[in-house]
């Protein structure tokens, strides 16, 4: 026996399929956005007494997870690639400790930003506190990160970002502070 089927009829269950499948997606997964800087950017590490002993050189970047319903921040890694550490001569004298850095085959997008060896991560996933929402138009956020007690502060539209790093910490100063938005980055 043949089975006659009219040209058209599968249309409307697979376009139904597919806006419940997408709607799913939304409602259910995180989105994440990834930011880059071309040109090297600095901060500085403090050392004891709160002196700029330490200054770190190299290119931003950064992974935003976010709900794409509310476009509500969940979680930032922000770092810097191809990293360079230079001592600084202080008044006291007294340096401070080198950033640790790991091969940026550590980092799971590494490829994606095309990141190179030493890297150094400022915030890393389960260790920093996002307040602000990822949206099209300007925008700003901070982070808030506890040890080292730090604050980030970020300003960015739908294509750039810059950002920098305040020392919160005026009892023993082991933290990092930069210029004004000192961090460059674009969506890539």
């Amino acid at each position: 026996m043949k089975r006659i089927v009219r040209s058209g009829t599968w249309i409307l269950p697979v376009a139904l399929a597919l806006v419940l499948l997408l709607a799913c997606n939304l409602i259910s997964g995180n989105r994440y956005e990834y930011w880059k800087g071309d040109i090297p950017n600095s901060y500085y590490c403090l050392n004891m007494w709160g002196e700029r002993a330490l200054k770190v050189t190299g290119k931003p970047f950064m992974c935003v997870k976010y709900n794409p319903v509310n476009h509500e921040i969940l979680d930032i890694e922000f770092g810097l690639s191809e990293v360079v550490q230079e001592h600084l001569p202080t008044p006291s004298g007294d340096p401070a400790a080198p950033e640790p850095t790991l091969a940026a085959e550590n980092i799971s997008y590494y490829k994606k930003l095309n990141l190179k060896s030493p890297v150094v991560l400022l915030l890393n996933w389960p260790v920093a506190t996002a307040n602000g929402a990822i949206t099209n138009s300007v925008q700003s956020f901070k982070v808030e990160h506890t040890m080292p007690r730090e604050e980030y502060n970020f300003i960015y539209t739908s294509l750039q970002m810059e950002g920098d790093v305040k020392n919160l910490d005026d009892a023993t100063f082991l933290g990092r502070e930069s210029e004004t938005n000192t961090f460059k980055l674009l969506k890539q």
